[in-house]
Protein backbone atom coordinates (compact mmCIF):
# COMPACT_ATOMS: atom_id res chain seq x y z
CA UNK A 1 0.00 0.00 0.00
CA UNK A 2 1.18 3.49 -0.80
CA UNK A 3 0.08 6.78 0.74
CA UNK A 4 -1.90 9.08 -1.55
CA UNK A 5 -1.65 12.82 -1.11
CA UNK A 6 -3.60 13.69 -4.24
CA UNK A 7 -6.23 11.16 -5.26
CA UNK A 8 -7.90 12.55 -8.35
CA UNK A 9 -8.85 9.37 -10.12
CA UNK A 10 -12.43 8.53 -9.63
CA UNK A 11 -14.65 6.17 -7.79
CA UNK A 12 -13.68 2.64 -8.76
CA UNK A 13 -13.62 1.37 -5.19
CA UNK A 14 -13.20 2.62 -1.64
CA UNK A 15 -12.87 1.21 1.85
CA UNK A 16 -13.78 3.88 4.38
CA UNK A 17 -13.15 3.53 8.10
CA UNK A 18 -15.73 4.88 10.60
CA UNK A 19 -13.55 7.92 11.40
CA UNK A 20 -13.33 8.78 7.70
CA UNK A 21 -17.09 8.36 7.32
CA UNK A 22 -17.61 10.81 10.22
CA UNK A 23 -15.39 13.35 8.44
CA UNK A 24 -17.38 12.94 5.22
CA UNK A 25 -20.73 13.32 7.01
CA UNK A 26 -19.46 16.52 8.68
CA UNK A 27 -18.26 17.79 5.28
CA UNK A 28 -21.67 17.02 3.77
CA UNK A 29 -23.45 19.03 6.48
CA UNK A 30 -21.05 21.94 5.98
CA UNK A 31 -20.66 22.03 2.18
CA UNK A 32 -23.42 19.86 0.74
CA UNK A 33 -23.01 16.71 -1.30
CA UNK A 34 -21.32 16.11 -4.68
CA UNK A 35 -20.42 13.22 -6.97
CA UNK A 36 -18.68 10.53 -4.88
CA UNK A 37 -15.18 10.79 -6.35
CA UNK A 38 -15.12 14.60 -6.25
CA UNK A 39 -16.59 14.66 -2.75
CA UNK A 40 -14.16 12.13 -1.27
CA UNK A 41 -11.03 13.25 -3.14
CA UNK A 42 -11.54 16.92 -2.25
CA UNK A 43 -11.34 16.18 1.49
CA UNK A 44 -7.64 16.45 2.24
CA UNK A 45 -8.20 15.61 5.92
CA UNK A 46 -8.74 11.96 4.99
CA UNK A 47 -5.72 9.67 5.08
CA UNK A 48 -5.79 7.85 1.74
CA UNK A 49 -3.89 4.75 0.64
CA UNK A 50 -3.74 2.85 -2.64
CA UNK A 51 -3.00 -0.82 -3.19
CA UNK A 52 -0.32 -1.21 -5.85
CA UNK A 53 -0.63 -2.74 -8.27
CA UNK A 54 -4.23 -1.49 -8.41
CA UNK A 55 -6.80 -4.29 -8.27
CA UNK A 56 -9.73 -2.05 -9.23
CA UNK A 57 -9.83 0.53 -12.02
CA UNK A 58 -12.53 2.69 -13.53
CA UNK A 59 -13.91 1.52 -16.84
CA UNK A 60 -13.00 4.81 -18.51
CA UNK A 61 -9.34 4.12 -17.67
CA UNK A 62 -9.19 0.70 -19.37
CA UNK A 63 -7.99 1.91 -22.77
CA UNK A 64 -5.26 4.00 -21.12
CA UNK A 65 -3.85 0.74 -19.71
CA UNK A 66 -4.30 -1.31 -22.89
CA UNK A 67 -7.39 -3.13 -21.61
CA UNK A 68 -10.57 -3.61 -23.63
CA UNK A 69 -13.45 -2.27 -21.50
CA UNK A 70 -16.30 -4.77 -21.14
CA UNK A 71 -18.84 -2.05 -21.99
CA UNK A 72 -18.71 1.30 -23.79
CA UNK A 73 -18.04 4.18 -21.40
CA UNK A 74 -17.85 7.92 -21.60
CA UNK A 75 -16.57 10.44 -19.06
CA UNK A 76 -18.20 13.78 -18.32
CA UNK A 77 -15.15 15.28 -16.62
CA UNK A 78 -14.68 18.80 -17.86
CA UNK A 79 -18.01 18.84 -19.68
CA UNK A 80 -20.04 21.98 -19.11
CA UNK A 81 -23.82 21.80 -18.95
CA UNK A 82 -25.04 22.03 -22.55
CA UNK A 83 -27.53 24.74 -21.65
CA UNK A 84 -24.75 27.01 -20.35
CA UNK A 85 -23.83 29.72 -22.83
CA UNK A 86 -20.97 32.14 -22.13
CA UNK A 87 -23.49 34.78 -21.08
CA UNK A 88 -25.37 32.57 -18.61
CA UNK A 89 -24.92 32.55 -14.83
CA UNK A 90 -24.66 28.73 -14.94
CA UNK A 91 -21.61 28.94 -17.24
CA UNK A 92 -19.80 31.38 -14.96
CA UNK A 93 -20.79 29.45 -11.81
CA UNK A 94 -19.42 26.24 -13.31
CA UNK A 95 -16.26 27.98 -14.54
CA UNK A 96 -15.64 29.57 -11.13
CA UNK A 97 -16.13 26.25 -9.32
CA UNK A 98 -13.77 24.53 -11.76
CA UNK A 99 -11.05 27.17 -11.29
CA UNK A 100 -11.36 27.06 -7.48
CA UNK A 101 -11.18 23.25 -7.58
CA UNK A 102 -8.06 23.30 -9.75
CA UNK A 103 -6.43 25.89 -7.46
CA UNK A 104 -7.11 23.64 -4.45
CA UNK A 105 -5.56 20.68 -6.26
CA UNK A 106 -2.50 22.75 -7.18
CA UNK A 107 -2.10 24.06 -3.63
CA UNK A 108 -2.38 20.55 -2.19
CA UNK A 109 0.19 19.28 -4.68
CA UNK A 110 2.56 22.11 -3.77
CA UNK A 111 2.07 21.54 -0.03
CA UNK A 112 2.94 17.86 -0.38
CA UNK A 113 5.71 18.12 -2.99
CA UNK A 114 8.43 17.61 -0.36
CA UNK A 115 7.03 14.23 0.72
CA UNK A 116 5.47 12.79 -2.40
CA UNK A 117 6.17 11.90 -6.02
CA UNK A 118 3.62 12.58 -8.72
CA UNK A 119 3.18 9.39 -10.73
CA UNK A 120 0.66 6.94 -12.12
CA UNK A 121 -0.19 3.89 -10.01
CA UNK A 122 0.49 0.59 -11.79
CA UNK A 123 -2.48 -1.69 -12.49
CA UNK A 124 -2.50 -5.39 -11.77
CA UNK A 125 -1.36 -7.69 -14.56
CA UNK A 126 -4.58 -9.64 -13.88
CA UNK A 127 -6.51 -7.08 -15.92
CA UNK A 128 -4.31 -7.56 -18.95
CA UNK A 129 -4.79 -11.35 -18.98
CA UNK A 130 -8.56 -11.08 -19.37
Amino acid sequence: MIRLYQGRSGAAGYVIWPNGAKKLVAKMHKEGIAIADKFINSDYTLLAYQIEPAVIIQLDQCKLHGIDPPIAVQTSIGARPQTASVTSRLFWFYTFKRIVGQLKIGLNRLQNSHRSTYRTVEVSAFFKKQ
